[in-house]
């Protein structure tokens, strides 16, 4: 097949239809766990855990993190006998399964010392949680396979996995609250005092249709990882000599004989075969740039543990204490526009790259600023600031947007960088966002449930009836 014929397909050097199915690999990454999270708003009205069942569903998430951490031993233990396919094959099997049991058993508590507790969503949140956390550190080491521009093609996916189930979630109008004012009358001092009370509008379809949606989608981000492993996108892949030499790349042991091998092509005019595969590598970026100063490098890994700790660690437990005195839509809102602005920070990232550490820097300043600000609405809850007015919900629901917007901007392009700097790079990558993902859940599970310094709102009698 000529280049001609076969170029209706590709898009700025990009195989459309590989870029098509890495988005849909990528999307089953994350989607069951951002599937539990984006149902929240319904969960916390049926569940007995209430407004401190994120903080409990976020520290579970981070207990899963054991996956990657083993991962890690193993591949430092014995590199040479893992097979990332076969992990890969094993973390989709996994997590599909485990997501149809969710949809099954959501619903199921059983009674721990005299109080009901959601035993079953726990521990099958843990079982989904595994394979998605390990996602972190298999899935980034395995896309170095292919050309570097399908590892943006894999954060899309990525971000994808919380937009597909805010879709679902913005169809099933998950969680809409109103409120009546109610009378009770105590006959013994026949006195009557007056509540507003909330009344749970049924969603449009059930928590269990939800779920299985979510399942579908695992079913095909499985088949298009299947897909990717034929010979069709063999030639999206590094060739085996580009491979070899981009692992070589990452031995300290052989810079000296790189930095040869560059001034002996410079200085040829001739171009040998070997010189031919060496290009390979020239194409993916590798060779047009100097490796990360090793200071820059352990500073984008601690700019990576921060962003991690405060979206996935403690914007997301906090949320129903930030949002919910503002009513049950801005905290529906908020839940899936944060899930918009993931993937849409990934597709400008498609278009717009930065490597200035400055930039990435003020990135996450101003991300780090309106995340703060959400902190400390969620510390005056039940009653912070503008309840009641117009521009009360709005600010919060824009600042859980533009906060998701603005780091995972600067975390696609950290993870950019670190895609040249090889496969390690990657795997410390993953590594990192879940350490801070953990250490960001602890501290919001001890504020919430052990020191118990945030209060639960109570929307209809703080919001007055407006949702």
């Amino acid at each position: 097949m000529t280049e001609t014929t076969k170029s209706w397909y590709y898009c700025g050097g990009v195989n459309v239809p590989v870029f098509v199915l890495v988005t849909v690999f990528g999307i089953g990454s994350w989607v069951s766990v951002n599937a539990i999270f984006v149902e929240l708003p319904i969960l916390v009205h049926n569940l007995p855990e209430k407004s401190n069942l994120p903080s409990y569903l976020t520290l579970i998430v981070e207990l899963a993190n054991i996956g990657p951490l083993i991962f890690v031993v193993a591949n430092k233990i014995c590199p040479s006998r893992i097979n990332l396919k076969f992990v890969v094959y094993l973390i989709l099997l996994f997590g599909t399964s485990s997501t149809l049991l969710l949809a099954i058993f959501w619903s199921s508590t059983t009674e721990v010392s005299g109080v009901q507790h959601s035993a079953a969503l726990f521990v099958l949140t843990f079982l989904v949680s595994l394979p998605d956390c390990t996602t972190a550190v298999v899935f980034y080491s395995f896309m170095t396979v292919f050309k570097p521009q399908y590892l943006t093609a894999f954060f899309f996916g990525e971000g994808m996995s919380g937009l597909v189930p805010s879709l679902f979630g913005l169809a099933q109008g998950a969680g809409a609250i109103n409120c009546r004012n109610t009378s009770l009358t105590n006959t013994t001092t026949n006195t009557t005092t007056f509540r507003m009370e909330d009344i749970f509008e049924d969603p449009a379809f059930h928590v269990d249709v939800y779920f299985y949606c979510t399942f579908a989608i695992m079913v095909l981000s499985l088949a298009a990882f299947s897909l990717m492993n034929l010979s069709l996108c063999d030639k999206e892949k590094l060739s085996e000599s580009a491979i070899a030499y981009k692992n070589l790349e990452e031995s300290e042991l052989e810079h000296a004989s790189r930095d040869l091998l560059l001034a002996d092509e410079n200085a040829t005019d001739g171009v040998t075969e070997q010189e031919n595969n060496m290009n390979t590598v020239s194409e993916t970026g590798n060779r047009s740039r100097k490796p990360l100063p090793k200071l820059q490098f352990v500073f984008y890994l601690i700019v990576l543990a921060w962003i991690d700790a405060a979206t996935n660690g403690m914007l997301l437990a906090v949320q129903s204490f930030a949002c919910l005195p503002y009513g049950t839509q801005p905290y529906h809102l908020s839940a899936i526009l944060m899930n918009v602005a993931n993937p849409t920070a990934c597709f400008v990232a498609l278009f717009l790259s930065i490597e200035s550490a400055v930039l990435i820097s003020a990135l996450v300043v101003v991300g780090s600023g309106l995340a703060a600000y959400i902190f400390v609405l969620a510390a005056m809850s039940p009653g912070p600031p503008l309840v009641g007015e117009d521009i009360g919900p709005v600010l919060v629901v824009a600042a859980y947007a533009m906060t998701t917007f603005l780091v995972t901007f600067a975390k696609v392009n950290i993870g950019a960088l670190f895609r040249q700097e090889g496969t390690k790079a990657l795997m410390w990558f993953g590594a990192f966002t879940r350490v801070g993902s953990t250490v960001g859940s602890l501290v919001s599970f001890l504020l919430i449930n052990v020191w118990k310094l945030l209060i639960s709102p109570d929307p209809c009698n703080v919001f007055r009836g407006k949702t």
